[in-house]
């Protein structure tokens, strides 16, 4: 090499070495440049003795056994092999030979690993690839049998299991062929065998099967009927449905039920489904409906005794106004009944003899008087309406709309600022009229250091003012 080249190479690698930021071994165990792979995978990189000098991959192992770690790398560089359990601590498995090529067995159980490939020289350098594969284990057929889906199965020395050994055979179960009652329902039952396996046994063991067969239902019952009479006495009845079990099958029939609700003595009769008292006829008189009535010593109304008339109606009266209607009353002379005896009263009865509509007619002394159409007008809820000559409010005469504002201008100047305006109307009624006052409104667009112009501020440089000719003084 030349020397120049070979001294500028120098000082370049003693540069680099100088100023590349330093990576502790174990935070680049933490995040491998090389991933993570697992067992019969691989991962490869490049590493130079004079820049960093070395590579991490991590291994994910699921199983424990005896594992075999190796590394490949170039013919012309010495590489070396570490394998870690943690990122911490001190390395399980390796090999440092005088080549890139290395490997190292080691007995693990399951867990994350950390292989490490390190360039042993300064100038040592290429690419390198790692792996690990688990060794073969050696299992012996036949080794032993235990119990499994209810079968004996064979099982290698590896725990790994084979063909049957023995078939334990099927839970079989016999005809149903019993049917019988229990608590009113229908049960039946048959033979049951269960087959299977225990502690490397099979096993048959016998057994009687009960089941329900059908459910016979309860029984139930109707509503209680009206009361009526039976051997004097006050009595109900309601329908009972029955439900049971007899020899083996479910059996249904409905009887009646009935009960006393009330026992008559010998002074009562029953009548229409209650206890009567044997009654008087003619036993006293009451008003009813007007009229008296007699009464028997049980309470029960007889035949009329004094019809006390009808009722009979004067002459209508004059007219007079109420609630917009021409009215008219008259006297009622009505008979009653009190205390057993006729008595007469003397009422007011009212009646409508004309309805004004109150539009166009309304009530005024005592007839309804016809109203002008259109004869007025004035503001009401912001807009112009016609009244009659009555003083009604009718249709709408003008509508005066809403306020409202135009769009805003383009900017203009005010006052030395930037400005934009725009036109506003109040709409309203005021005097039986509409109105619409306008009114210009402004807003700021922009405040102005230097004044404003054609609807845009004056900068610094439209003044022809250098900067050198403008002093600033502390005050």
């Amino acid at each position: 090499m030349n020397a120049k080249l070979l001294l500028a190479f120098a000082v370049l690698s003693l540069f680099l070495l100088n100023n590349a930021s330093a990576i502790w071994p174990w935070d680049e165990c933490n995040s491998p440049s090389g991933g993570t792979i697992y067992p019969g995978g691989s991962a490869s990189g490049w590493i130079a003795g004079w820049v960093d000098g070395d590579d991490w991959v991590s291994v994910n192992i699921s199983s424990s056994g005896e594992y075999n770690f190796w590394l490949t790398g170039p013919s012309n560089a010495d590489f070396d092999l570490q394998v870690y359990s943690n990122c911490s601590g001190s390395w399980v498995c390796g090999s440092a030979g005088g080549s890139s090529s290395e490997s190292c067995t080691k007995s693990i159980s399951s867990g994350t690993y950390h292989m490490r490939v390190l360039a042993y020289g300064y100038w040592d350098s290429g690419n390198w690839t790692m792996g690990a594969t688990k060794k073969a284990t050696t299992c012996y057929t036949h080794n032993y049998s235990a119990c499994y889906s209810n079968d004996r199965y064979w099982y290698n020395s590896c725990g790994t299991r084979e063909e049957v050994r023995y078939d334990c055979g099927d839970d079989s179960y016999g005809s149903w062929n019993n049917y019988y009652c229990s608590s009113n329902d229908v049960y039946r039952s048959r033979s049951f065998t269960d087959r299977g396996c225990s502690s490397d046994s099979c096993f048959a063991n016998s057994s009687t099967q009960y089941e329900l067969y059908q459910d016979c239902g309860d029984s139930s019952y109707g509503s209680w009927s009206s009361n009526y009479c039976s051997s004097n006495n006050v009595t109900q009845s309601r329908t009972v449905y029955n439900k049971g079990c007899s020899s083996g099958s479910c059996t249904s029939s409905n009887t009646t039920e009935t009960r006393v609700v009330d026992y008559c003595s010998s002074n009562e009769t029953c009548e229409s489904g209650q206890c009567k008292p044997k009654c008087t006829s003619n036993a006293y008189t009451s008003c009813y409906n007007g009229d008296i009535y007699w009464y028997d010593s049980c309470n029960n109304r007889q035949e009329i005794k004094t019809d006390c008339g009808d009722t009979t109606y004067g002459s209508w009266g004059n007219s007079y106004c109420s609630s917009n209607n021409v009215m008219q009353t008259r006297n009622v002379y009505g008979p009653y009944c009190e205390s057993s005896q006729c008595k007469s009263q003397t009422t007011t009865e009212s009646r409508i003899a004309e309805t004004c509509d109150g539009q166009f007619n309304f009530c005024l002394g005592n007839s309804c008087i016809l109203c002008d159409s259109h004869t007025s007008y004035q503001c009401t809820d912001n807009d112009v309406y016609w009244f009659n000559s009555c003083g009604t409010k009718e249709d709408k005469k003008q509508e005066c709309g809403s306020s409202y504002c135009d769009a805003w201008s383009g900017n203009s100047c005010k006052d030395g600022s930037v400005v934009r305006s725009r036109t506003c109307y109040d709409k309203g009624c005021g005097s039986n009229a509409c109105y619409a006052n306008p009114d210009t409104q402004y807003e700021s667009v922009e405040t102005c250091q230097y004044g404003c112009s054609g609807g845009a501020c004056i900068q610094l440089s439209d003044l022809s003012i250098a900067p050198e000719d403008i002093i600033f003084e502390k005050t």
